[in-house]
């Protein structure tokens, strides 16, 4: 009987050895010193974990971790609503403009493998290389569109407690809708609001989280403030338990921003929040200053107290530096 650990331990020796070579389950076998059906059960573990494993012509396994395998997704998922119904496409431009297609439909999840035009918070080009988790949420609220803000950041919540339950990293979250580790972007999030007669029809949260590629694959200015999940751990981390999480955790926030109870929302991420209590230089619409991180409020704006004293709320802005306070 194999314990958990264990188990765990073979399925990444098994993809370490598929990142540098194309082997056969047999010769699998005889490298990692298995028997023949435990590499069969631990190759087909890692399949159902969303890793694509193709065999080729000479009966060689090939490991290609800028594809996914999203067969298993809803044997696996534990929603009601958000991503029961998923469109999946190999490459497409942005993941945000098929959702904003198909914004009537609440819950739905759009997942690419690639973009070619990924966009950010302020439509900032989001590099999006096999590999990486892209994908956008449909939401249909019933809510100011003041209260709009704090939808993304219940999803940065979610996303940054799904990698702590599934990968044991420790996801520090920066406002607005930033996910860093050791102080490195691992993931960013988006919001975009459809309104109609002054009322808002639809909410769609985009999310790019790098996953499982090579700080090589993203240009060379920004690998000093960037990080995938693959590189903090030091091998590829399952997809499909993630994404589940991912949804799972959305849902669950989704549910406690419709009941109204936003304490809840701002509690969590206070403790996910790499800022509260810490000074901060931020451009923002009102100009740039600095201040100390009270909290977020019921709208999601950040609550900062000036250098003179004063209280701010603000809805927008780039947070230039932090400084954590002892």
């Amino acid at each position: 009987m194999v314990s958990e650990q264990r188990w765990k331990e073979l399925k990444y020796s098994v993809l370490k050895l598929l990142m540098v070579e194309i082997a056969s389950e047999e010769e699998i076998a005889e490298r990692l010193r298995l028997n023949p059906t435990l590499t069969r059960r631990l190759l087909s573990a890692l399949k159902d974990d969303g890793f694509y494993i193709g065999e080729l012509e000479n009966g060689k396994l090939e490991l290609r971790l800028d594809k996914l395998d999203l067969s298993e997704i809803n044997n696996r998922l534990r929603t009601k609503l958000i991503g029961k119904r998923l469109i999946f496409k190999e490459i497409v431009d942005s993941t945000m403009n098929i959702a904003r297609q198909n914004a009537g439909y609440e819950g739905l999840v759009v997942i690419a493998e690639k973009q070619t035009a990924g966009r950010g918070r302020s439509r900032k080009r989001w590099i999006s290389p096999g590999g990486g988790l892209w994908f956008s949420v449909v939401f249909k609220p019933r809510t100011a569109p003041q209260s709009i803000p704090l939808v993304g950041i219940f999803s940065a919540i979610s996303i940054a407690k799904a990698i702590e339950a599934c990968v044991d990293l420790h996801p520090r979250l920066k406002w607005p809708n930033d996910i860093l580790i050791d102080n490195k972007k691992v993931c960013g999030v988006s919001t975009e609001a459809i309104f109609e007669a002054g009322e808002t029809r639809s909410v769609i949260v985009g999310a790019g989280l790098n996953n499982n590629f090579s700080l090589e694959e993203l240009p060379e200015e920004i690998r000093n403030r960037a990080t995938t999940l693959m590189e903090e751990v030091g091998h590829p981390v399952e997809p499909i338990p993630l994404l589940c999480k991912i949804f799972e955790n959305m849902e669950h926030y989704y549910e406690t921003f419709k009941r109204g109870n936003t304490g809840r929302i701002i509690s969590d991420w206070e403790t996910l929040s790499m800022m509260k209590g810490a000074e901060i230089s931020i451009k923002s619409r009102i100009g740039e200053f600095r201040g100390k991180v009270i909290s977020i409020d019921e709208c999601g704006r950040l609550i900062i107290e000036d250098e003179n004293g004063i209280e701010r709320r603000l809805s927008t802005g780039v947070v230039e530096t932090i400084e954590i306070l002892g």
